[in-house]
């Protein structure tokens, strides 16, 4: 069967919604068919998870189900610790996001939405797009590859060996 966008002439990126969300300076963007809900959380809701890549900032109880938290600045390079803030913002990505499914990610700020056609065609052809313009921050999209599979694996445990016996 021939997609109908195809038939009509129709580019599937320029009719599709995309999330922009903030972090520090960069804006992420994300596909509306990678997001299930965007949450506001306490930061006491959040139980860390020790053993685990620090990329996992933890995880939270909601609706019935346990969602693991990524701090999505961490697994960016853009800061080493994420902000503590009393509410936090977080995207739960959709089951359209596979290995992902659930999982939070901890943006600073939702920017809105947009869609494809709106956004600079760079962006789905590199890995960050800088704009002409200082005044503009630069813009990444997610995508599910973004986050390894074994990020969830547990760290091994290891015994301090400068400690004397």
């Amino acid at each position: 069967m021939t997609d109908r966008s195809d038939v009509l002439g129709i580019n599937p990126i320029a009719t599709q919604r995309f999330l922009l969300a903030q972090i520090e300076q960069l804006t992420l963007v994300i596909s509306s068919e990678l997001v299930a809900e965007i949450l506001l959380i306490e930061r006491s809701q959040i139980l860390p998870l020790p053993f685990y890549n620090p990329v996992i900032l933890g995880c939270f109880h909601h609706a019935g189900q346990i969602v693991p938290l990524i701090a999505t600045d961490r697994q960016l390079g853009i800061r080493m610790t994420s902000p503590t803030r009393e509410i936090s913002t977080v995207v739960r990505l959709s089951e359209s996001a596979e290995h992902l499914a659930g999982v939070g990610l901890l943006v600073d700020k939702v920017l809105g939405s947009q869609t494809g056609d709106l956004l600079p065609v760079e962006i789905f052809d590199s890995d960050i797009y800088f704009p002409a313009t200082e005044s503009d921050a630069p813009i990444k999209l997610f995508t599910p590859q973004l986050l390894s599979g074994d990020l969830f694996a547990p760290l091994r445990w290891q015994a301090d060996s400068s400690v004397a016996r």
